[in-house]
């Protein structure tokens, strides 16, 4: 959306924001069930590592950088991922064709929370550090005037 000129504070963002942090599982995580096409409509599923990452994924893309749902998604994702570095995902996440047949990417559940946690960790430190330097501005400019 970037590339096309939208910004992260247009509406239709927005919307799509706030559409994911209401579809959040109770255990911080998302997930959806393949039945949505068979539905036409959003069907609850357990949490999954690569739907949840998703979600981290796109509040971050939203410029959600501070709410209770990416940090309980990023939670999630800590929570469960196991002792090798890996997360298990019991259900499929990837469409072959809706209703006809669905797959499971055996690394989606790897590589999609790699990249969220990454994501995460590299927005929050160029927050941080954008923070530090807007108060060494702010301190510079006040040690000129007095």
């Amino acid at each position: 959306m970037r590339a096309a000129g939208v910004g992260e504070n247009e509406p239709c963002i927005q919307r799509g924001i706030e559409f994911i942090r209401a579809y959040q599982n109770r255990d911080g995580g998302w997930g959806e069930s393949c039945s949505s096409y068979d539905e036409g409509r959003y069907m609850p599923n357990p949490s999954t590592p690569s739907q949840t990452a998703w979600a981290i994924l796109a509040l971050l893309a939203g410029g959600d950088l501070r709410s209770e749902s990416l940090y309980n998604g990023v939670d999630y994702l800590l929570r469960t991922q196991r002792p090798d570095g890996a997360w298990s995902e019991d259900f499929c996440t990837g469409t072959g064709f809706p209703r006809v047949f669905y797959l499971s990417y055996t690394e989606y559940r790897n590589t999609f929370p790699i990249l969220a946690l990454a994501s995460f960790l590299n927005t929050i430190s160029a927050r941080d550090a954008e923070s530090v330097a807007g108060a060494e501005v702010v301190q510079a400019k006040a040690a000129r005037a007095s």
